[in-house]
């Protein structure tokens, strides 16, 4: 796999320092170099870091394979997408990238897409407002894949702004799609591992000291799965569905992989308009929500109220003893290491 390097960082020294006006803050600011300025641990405190580092979002080069067989993933790539026809982030940031997708639509609003997709990318849904959420989308993603063939499929939620590569304390975007057959290819090695998926960029801090992958945990909104026919299980329920997907495969002895060192920058479900937003933005279905996935799976998963919020908690220790078992006689391909190219990126357009 690329190189990661991740180290949690130490700081020489902090200081804090008290500014009587609004003049004597800008001036210490423009004094300090501190464009990078950003909130820090109250409304009117502030943070930052000498040397300056570039803020994420702004950066002036990006990630990109040294090998062209590395550039593109290897299995098709779906994003179910409602409500969404301006704001197609994910899509953007695919096409971007020269990544081939289809975005998966209910029939009653393929016109709307189309004012913002090519045909060839719009695959329209043989149903429209089940009430069931995405839950019939996904499954007749699982099955459209199986279908054409291809042996795992992508599915992505369609408002992720960006693609990431984290290393050396730094996070630059991805300038391909070498992040998706990063993830194909780990997956690929062993014949127990039917999930697999990107982290959130939010989860994984620039010098946290996180490993490339984590194994057996949750996968979410970044989701490569196994479309061989022991794999096949039928996504189901209103909520949580990618963390009862994740545990019903961990139950069963696979692994899943998260990779943390490519990740994916989401924007929060509850605060873009269309796609599951209205499920979840429902002050009077948070509990439910938690409480729904604790019927679910009751041996692994409580229910707590945090930060004015009820939330479920999964106790993923009980799966760390599933290990991805190697595909025999394999031949053992190498990634080579991608290099940073200067790309054209301003608040998030790579």
């Amino acid at each position: 796999m690329p190189s990661h390097s991740s180290t949690v960082e130490t700081l020489f020294r902090t200081v804090h320092v008290h500014l009587a006006t609004e003049d004597d803050y800008r001036d210490f600011v423009r004094r300090m170099g501190a464009d990078g300025l950003r909130k820090g641990g109250g409304m009117n405190s502030y943070s930052f870091h000498l040397p300056p580092r570039e803020p994420v979002g702004w950066q002036s080069k990006a990630w990109a394979s040294s090998h062209s067989d590395f550039t593109r993933p290897q299995y098709p790539v779906y994003i179910i997408s409602k409500v969404r026809y301006r704001n197609q982030q994910t899509a953007r940031q695919l096409a971007r990238r020269g990544v081939d997708f289809a975005v998966v639509v209910e029939p009653q609003e393929e016109s709307l897409y189309r004012e913002t997709l090519p045909a060839g990318r719009i695959l329209v849904l043989p149903f429209s407002d089940l009430g069931q959420g995405s839950i019939p989308a996904r499954n007749f993603v699982w099955n459209h894949a199986t279908a054409a063939g291809a042996r795992r499929h992508w599915i992505l939620d369609d408002n992720i702004k960006e693609f990431r590569r984290h290393t050396a304390g730094t996070i630059y975007p991805t300038g391909d799609g070498l992040c998706f057959r990063a993830v194909e290819e780990m997956a690929d090695r062993y014949t127990n591992v039917p999930m697999a998926g990107l982290n959130y960029q939010k989860f994984v801090a620039r010098n946290g000291g996180r490993p490339p992958v984590t194994m057996n945990t949750r996968i979410y909104s970044m989701i490569l799965l196994s479309n061989k026919p022991k794999d096949r299980l039928m996504w189901r329920g209103r909520y949580n569905e990618d963390t009862d997907l994740s545990l019903r495969f961990l139950k069963r002895g696979d692994c899943t992989i998260l990779c943390n060192h490519f990740t994916g920058d989401k924007v929060t479900t509850i605060t873009m308009s269309g796609g599951n937003a209205d499920i979840y933005s429902e002050t009077d279905n948070r509990q439910e929500f938690a409480e729904s996935l604790r019927r679910q799976h009751p041996d692994v998963v409580s229910v707590i109220k945090k930060w004015g919020r009820w939330h479920h908690l999964v106790n993923y220790r009980p799966f760390m003893r599933n290990k991805p078992v190697a595909v025999p006689g394999r031949a053992r391909v190498i990634i080579p290491e991608p290099v940073l190219i200067p790309c054209r990126l301003a608040g998030g357009d790579s």
